[in-house]
């Protein structure tokens, strides 16, 4: 095995502990964001259940309540497994995101974020 400094050990679980979304970050950049963390630091020590809740509370007010609705209620109520599933369908559907941002250099009328999740669940 790999010699990985306690330093940068530590530094990196501050990191995935203490997460926070920045600026204009999506709530999918976010995520991967935390997930270029655990890959560089895959024997952080976490449980998965306080890796998502870090998230989750690291995310804008306006994000959690996109990851809310998304989840149907509270995110938080979720399983590990099915938050976990969820967050990735909407990494997958990066065009979420991307054509909010198409329309608005448009100049046409936008969808707002949450409308468009709920669309995207209720087709599955």
């Amino acid at each position: 095995m790999k010699f990985f400094p306690m330093g940068k050990t530590n530094a990196l679980r501050g990191k995935i502990s203490s997460f926070q979304q920045t600026g204009m970050e999506s709530i999918a950049e976010a995520w991967e964001r935390l997930q270029e963390y655990i890959t560089a630091c895959p024997h952080h020590g976490m449980n998965e259940w306080l890796v998502l809740q870090s998230f989750y509370s690291g995310l804008t007010t306006t994000s959690r309540a996109h990851i809310d609705v998304a989840a149907g209620g509270a995110f938080l109520d979720m399983t590990i497994t099915k938050a976990k599933v969820l967050v990735e369908k909407m990494v997958s559907n990066q065009g979420w995101s991307e054509e909010r941002l198409q329309l608005q250099t448009k100049g046409t009328h936008t969808v707002k974020e949450t409308d468009m999740i709920v669309a995207s669940w209720t087709s599955y």
